[in-house]
């Protein structure tokens, strides 16, 4: 059964409130300092957003979440702000690529701790060789 022109203007007006209830309740921005955030030129979309005219670009909202949860720690939901399911904001997970280089960095350092002097100056050597061959094949 098609959607009625009505229930899309509904999903539309939910959708908006939510993002809204978000920026303003949630996160304290105004309305020029949210649409600075999301990138747009002006507060004009974030308006009409509000008024439940237009969708904002989700790209955006996505790309703002995850500065907000990387800067803060709490992200905006964007399950929430798309079905109303869920809570307004989370706790922020680093990608999973990101968890595995701090993974790796870690592990590095914990075997450097552990080494006996010897070995690091002979990795630092190593490093430092590295390094210089690789500047050279550029």
């Amino acid at each position: 059964m098609p959607r009625t022109q009505r229930s899309r203007e509904h999903d539309i007006q939910a959708i908006s409130s939510r993002l809204i209830d978000v920026l303003e309740g949630q996160l304290s921005l105004s309305m020029a300092d949210a649409a600075r955030a999301l990138g747009y030129a002006n507060a004009t979309t974030l308006h009409k957003v509000k008024r439940g005219s237009v969708l904002p670009d989700f790209s955006r909202v996505a790309a703002f979440a995850d500065q907000q949860g990387r800067r803060t720690g709490q992200m905006p939901n964007l399950h929430y702000i798309l079905t109303g399911q869920g809570v307004p904001m989370l706790p922020y997970r680093a990608p999973e690529s990101d968890q595995v280089k701090f993974s790796i960095d870690d592990d590095i350092i914990n075997q450097l701790s552990d080494s006996e002097p010897a070995t690091k100056q002979a990795l630092l050597i190593l490093l430092r060789h590295g390094k210089a061959s690789h500047r050279r094949q550029r």
